[in-house]
């Protein structure tokens, strides 16, 4: 039986994660203190117990003819003992059937592997945001000009402003909230992430390693090969791994997220599609 979880089942929602997806018990308590709320997973319950589960989070969608209602489907996952029965399909299923009900215009997902894009275009969605993706050596970085930009500390709620305005030139923009935009900055912190802003924009990025994540960024007016050398001079990485704005003229598209119409799709202008921050 498929429904939304009891608050009783929470503790069953963090085993499948555990199992699923691997993470540390911190960091799924992350999750479920500061960002789920009652009302926001389907669970398909046998014997009373959550044998799978996805969840629901509300997202503005940014359009040219005006703001509508989105819904971030994140998580799906199915205890391993009992996959390879549809479940997940299932799942998918009523939770658009449950959207379209309370009058959502459309659902978005992030697929978590390139094979998984085939599965979810059979369950009625289609690619609807890009990134561009590069990876820039340190040796490279150091080729680049001298950057005379100030890094400054800084999060995703104290540019939000900033945000909203960028993005909103995008012909469909993914509008965190600000409580959305706090768990990000909760969850930077947590994975030892950055936010730096500049004149004009700012960065978010997450090490790993002898690696530097970059997972959104402004350039403002500045030239994104400046960014990187300020960045190189406060964290001497090896790498650099850029995920930007299709309109950022850095690096090879690639599909990113999809999205499935409940309602009657509106025509889009404007600037290339824009999704991030999507716990991905």
């Amino acid at each position: 039986m498929i429904q939304l979880a009891q608050t009783s089942q929470t503790g069953q929602l963090k085993e499948i994660w555990r199992q699923c997806f691997g993470d540390p018990e911190p960091y799924i308590d992350l999750f479920f203190t500061h960002r789920y709320r009652q009302g926001q997973a389907l669970v398909e319950e046998r014997e009373g117990e959550a044998v799978a589960m996805l969840f629901l989070l509300p997202i503005a969608l940014h359009t040219a003819a005006g703001p509508l209602r989105g819904c971030y489907i994140y998580g799906v996952a199915t205890r391993p003992d009992c996959r390879g029965q549809g479940i997940s399909t299932r799942l998918l299923a009523q939770a658009n059937e449950l959207l379209a009900r309370e009058g959502y215009d459309a659902s978005l997902l992030v697929p978590a592997s390139e094979s998984l894009f085939a599965f979810y275009r059979r369950q009625g969605y289609e690619t609807g945001f890009w990134v561009n993706h590069s990876t820039v050596s340190r040796r490279e970085v150091e080729n680049f000009s001298p950057s005379l930009l100030k890094l400054t500390p800084s999060s995703l709620t104290e540019q939000e402003e900033l945000r909203n305005q960028t993005f909103s030139a995008s012909g469909l923009f993914g509008r965190w909230d600000r409580e959305a935009l706090r768990y990000a900055d909760r969850e930077a912190a947590f994975l030892g992430g950055q936010v730096f802003a500049f004149p004009g924009g700012y960065v978010l990025c997450y090490p790993s390693g002898e690696d530097l994540y970059i997972k959104e960024l402004i350039p403002g007016e500045n030239p994104v090969q400046a960014v990187l050398a300020a960045l190189h001079s406060r964290c001497f990485k090896e790498r650099y791994h850029l995920r930007l704005w299709q309109r950022e003229p850095v690096g090879e598209s690639a599909p990113f997220a999809m999205i499935r119409w409940l309602k009657e799709p509106p025509v889009l202008t404007g600037a290339a599609p824009y999704l991030s921050l999507v716990l991905d």
